[in-house]
């Protein structure tokens, strides 16, 4: 066996993945609940729990919609509280804007575009934590506040989990 031969038989396993044919409907919630995801407000497993039990059928779109409503409610309440600013985010520790990531924006939110979308810098953080550390703030703040700069403001703090 050649060296790095082994990975061609990778390729194969695509084999074992069934094509869905979704709707564009299907596909737009897919997209949503992705999103919620990537904004914190529903876990990855509750959201595949979904898209099973609605592409199964075992959920009508009421269902699916109370259960969204219902998780983005739960966590945006998850109250929080801001330890220290994370390190690792920032290779520089000045005034140079560095990216962090940004956080995906809601469909139909009018995006504008900013090249410095997902920057900030090591000083600013530190004053946003600064005004922040040891004080309750809830999940749905953080998110406010990243859609405010532009930027993934859970990324750049180290949290503790008050609410469970």
């Amino acid at each position: 066996m050649k060296k790095f031969e082994f990975l061609d038989i990778l390729g194969e396993s695509k084999n074992s993945f069934i094509d869905a044919n979704l709707s564009s409907d299907e596909k737009e919630i897919i997209i949503f609940l992705d999103i919620l995801v990537a904004r914190q407000l529903m876990s990855e497993q509750f959201k595949n729990e979904l898209i099973e039990l609605y592409l199964n059928k075992k959920i009508n779109f009421k269902s699916l919609e109370d259960n969204i409503s219902k998780s983005i409610i739960l966590y945006q309440n998850v109250e929080l509280k801001v330890i220290s600013i994370d390190e690792s985010a920032f290779n520089l520790k000045d005034d140079t804007l560095e990216y962090v990531g940004i956080i995906p924006k809601m469909p139909g939110h009018n995006e504008i575009i900013n090249i410095n979308s997902g920057k900030v810098s090591y000083n600013f953080a530190k004053i946003l934590c600064q005004r922040l550390q040891f004080r309750k703030i809830k999940l749905g703040e953080i998110i406010a506040l990243s859609d405010c700069f532009d930027f993934n403001v859970y990324r750049i703090f180290d949290f503790e989990q008050l609410t469970k």
